[in-house]
């Protein structure tokens, strides 16, 4: 019977000769991934900063999972999905009335892969129509590249939260 390729990775527990204090640790870095959430909840508002509705962004406390601990920062808001993960090309037709009335032209307040907004421009001209063929919203992937702006320093500061935790754990 042929063997499978793969690594077996294993851990023993180091049992320190002092008792260690977990919660030491527990505390230090929930501290600290609530300090990342907000720095990103800033980052993200930073994407609707020109917009007139702009949406709410939540913070979960942060929770103990068989992985280690997490915390998740969301928004509920349809648009801002929409923007940040683009849409499927779709044909729009009235709801009342025979015709679409709407203006064309202008400039969209957010771009692509950038963290932020500009002020944007209004349609200028009218246009009226039965039904219009809609081109996907492109997405600005603004969550991607929060992701990876923040990662390094996220690793780093959790890297130097755990060094300071161990320090107090065995005193």
């Amino acid at each position: 019977m042929p063997r499978e390729a793969g690594v077996r990775l294993s851990i023993k527990a180091v049992r320190p000769r002092k008792g260690i204090n977990p919660r030491v640790f527990f505390k230090a870095i929930e501290k600290q991934l609530k300090k990342e959430a907000k720095i990103v909840v800033r980052l993200y508002k930073k994407t609707v900063k020109t917009w007139k509705n702009k949406p709410r962004f939540r913070v979960e406390r942060p929770r103990l999972l068989q992985i280690g601990m997490a915390t998740t920062i969301y928004t509920t808001s349809d648009i801002y999905r929409y923007v940040d993960l683009g849409t499927k090309p779709r044909t729009i037709k009235p709801k009342k009335g025979k015709y679409l009335t709407f203006k064309v032209g202008g400039r969209a307040k957010t771009r692509a892969k950038v963290v932020g907004s500009s002020r944007g421009a209004p349609g200028t001209q009218w246009v009226r129509t039965k039904k219009v063929r809609r081109h996907r919203i492109k997405a600005r992937r603004f969550s991607f590249e929060i992701k990876k702006r923040r990662t390094p320093h996220f690793s780093a500061n959790m890297r130097k939260v755990i060094r300071r935790a161990n320090r107090l754990a065995f005193k």
